[in-house]
């Protein structure tokens, strides 16, 4: 009925203590199921080669932790429920989550950590993306049941495009390449935005009145990014907006320097310039909240001077800025419910799922007079 009864004599701790460790262990490992009866305590008491006396010490042990109940005249039960294995779920953000400044990704982060707890008690693990090892390598070593994949870059795309990936559940946030010709979506299904939010800003400055209309395009490393940049470009031609190619700024995506920063530099020069525009729209939070702080270091006023469209800026956070807000949380639980499915039913049930974006507006635009 029990495993490992071997008793030391000579061991530090006391037989009392040997005899509470040996049946938690049989306990826990589910040896002894809950409801199962022990036996007599003459009977366990040969079996440990001991007294009743200290079998009791031992047995006292068990119930002050819950894991035994002693029933006057019926006799000892296991109380201990296991509890159900917990899904390990690996995650890709980034090269390093320490240089991730945009606040959608930590909303996202926080977002599947919270629907992953409370739904099936999984457990959310960052990848480190620092180690040299493959992603493959890094994911059997976590230790993790299924991934989910904020990241779409180039380098990501190339490793988990690959056979190896091919029986490991997958949910994708926010990515536009999507071979469904691929062997690995099998099991994977991904969470998005529909297209379109760029021209919604676009059109909604139109209707103020703005023509002069720049653009502080995010790092094109992210599909999501790239095709939120040539919305831009499509929506200002359908809009007739000025074609002005210095209204277009695409920075260099370089480690040394913060997106923040870089806004901020661009956001100056634009509001330097003899024939400034009268607003700007910025592809992500971080940019818009650099711009908005080069906006205020050549003295103008938002929206009085110049307004701003931001993409998930918070509603908590200063600047107040108008913004393109998608949902953040809905996508999370959708893809923290995408990957607990696929896991619990070892097929998929949905493909693919789509989400809205709004636009919020907060006060950072105004008309054009």
């Amino acid at each position: 009925m029990f495993e490992d009864v071997n008793i030391k004599t000579m061991a530090l701790n006391p037989i009392y203590q040997q005899i509470a460790d040996i049946l938690k262990k049989n306990i826990t490992s589910g040896k002894l199921p809950t409801g199962t009866k022990l036996p007599p305590e003459e009977l366990l008491a040969v079996k440990f080669n001991t007294s009743r006396m200290t079998l009791r010490k031992s047995l006292r042990i068990l119930e002050q932790q819950n894991l035994l109940v002693q029933r006057h005249g019926r006799g000892t039960f296991v109380t201990y429920k296991t509890t159900p294995k917990k899904n390990r779920i690996a995650i890709i953000v980034g090269t390093d989550i320490h240089k991730v400044y945009d606040p959608y990704v930590f909303r996202l982060l926080s977002g599947l950590n919270v629907a992953l707890q409370s739904s099936s008690g999984s457990e959310l693990l960052l990848l480190d993306r620092t180690v040299k090892d493959t992603l493959l390598q890094k994911f059997h070593a976590s230790n993790s049941d299924g991934l989910i994949c904020l990241d779409d870059s180039a380098q990501i795309k190339e490793e988990l495009f690959q056979p190896e990936f091919a029986n490991i559940p997958m949910v994708f946030v926010n990515w536009r390449s999507f071979p469904k010709d691929n062997n690995i979506f099998e099991y994977a299904a991904r969470v998005i935005t529909k297209p379109g939010a760029v021209e919604t800003a676009m059109a909604y400055l139109t209707q103020l009145g703005h023509r002069r209309v720049a653009y502080i395009a995010a790092c094109a490393i992210f599909s999501d990014l790239n095709l939120r940049n040539e919305e831009f470009r499509k929506a200002r031609s359908k809009y007739g907006l000025d074609p002005d190619d210095k209204l277009y700024r695409e920075y260099v995506s370089d480690p040394g320097i913060r997106w923040y920063d870089q806004a901020r530099e661009i956001a100056r020069d634009l509001c330097r310039d003899s024939n400034r525009p009268s607003a700007i729209v910025c592809p992500n939070a971080c940019n818009a909240y650099g711009a908005w702080q080069g906006i205020m270091d050549c003295g103008l006023r938002v929206p009085e001077d110049i307004s701003i469209i931001g993409f998930d800026c918070e509603s908590y956070f200063n600047p107040y800025l108008s913004t393109m807000s998608q949902p953040v949380i809905e996508m999370a639980e959708a893809a923290a419910g995408l990957i607990v499915k696929i896991l619990e039913n070892g097929k998929l049930t949905e493909k693919e799922l789509t989400f809205d974006f709004q636009l919020e507006e907060r006060g950072s635009c105004s008309l054009l007079k």
